[in-house]
């Protein structure tokens, strides 16, 4: 009997490792965190229009760029193909702006522009993690 219990967990077990943890741990497709630097396409190298290091997080294909120490916060969806487009405050020294970001992720990189009414930017950032 005690041979037939074994028997049986095992069969259990070696069912249970081929059942995919899709369900359990849901994962987005392009989940991970993208890192490089935000390059000056237009506007003037002043301290608000200048080059920076940024990074962005995906998480079950929701996007959070987060820039300037704070001062910026964009979050939107990831759609099936990769694209993405959101907007959101941007605290500038001389008042609150819109600031727009449109995207593209595909395989372990990020290409997007960051714009708002003073400067706009160009991502292209890598999978870190």
């Amino acid at each position: 009997m005690e041979k037939r219990r074994l028997r049986e967990l095992l069969i259990l077990l070696a069912t249970l490792a081929c059942v995919p943890a899709t369900g359990v741990l849901a994962e987005g497709k392009f989940d991970g965190a993208y890192a490089g630097t935000a390059v000056l396409a237009v506007g003037s190298n002043t301290a608000e229009c200048k080059n920076y290091p940024t990074s962005i997080s995906i998480v079950n294909d929701q996007l959070v760029f987060v820039s300037w120490g704070g001062r910026s916060t964009i979050k939107t969806t990831v759609a099936a193909d990769g694209t993405f487009s959101g907007s959101g405050q941007h605290h500038m020294f001389r008042g609150v702006v819109v600031q727009t970001l449109v995207g593209k992720v595909a395989g372990n990189a990020l290409d997007a522009d960051i714009e708002n009414p003073a400067c706009k930017f160009h991502l292209f950032l890598k999978k870190t993690g």
